[in-house]
């Protein structure tokens, strides 16, 4: 039986150690990964995920701290922080002495 990352349809996915397709957040060697209903891990895009926006690299892994996305640069918090949840983007907040704003942007 097939176990592991694996690619299918021209998309990585995560197939679990029962062989079943992975759907949701995926915990890997401390990293977060989010595959979509259909199996697919999320790359290089945004997710809105319970009302949290998450930013997923080239890698399928969710970014953590500062990073530097489409010409702005943005807070992902790197543990869970009072209701923020980890890997979430930060938002109307000082953080490291920058105000970041409603779309989460540093200012």
């Amino acid at each position: 039986m097939k176990t592991g990352w694996t690619i299918l349809n021209n998309k990585w996915c995560y197939l679990n150690e029962d062989g079943t397709m992975a759907t949701g957040w995926i915990y890997l060697n401390y990293k977060r990964y989010w595959a979509e209903q259909s199996g697919e891990i999320v790359i290089n895009d945004w997710r809105n995920i319970n009302n949290n926006w998450y930013y997923f690299n080239s890698s399928g892994e969710a970014v953590r701290g500062w990073n530097w996305i489409n010409n702005a640069m943005y807070y992902f918090y790197p543990t869970k922080t009072g209701e923020n949840p980890e890997c979430s983007m930060a938002h109307d907040i000082y953080i490291d002495g920058f105000y970041v704003d409603t779309e989460g942007r540093r200012m």
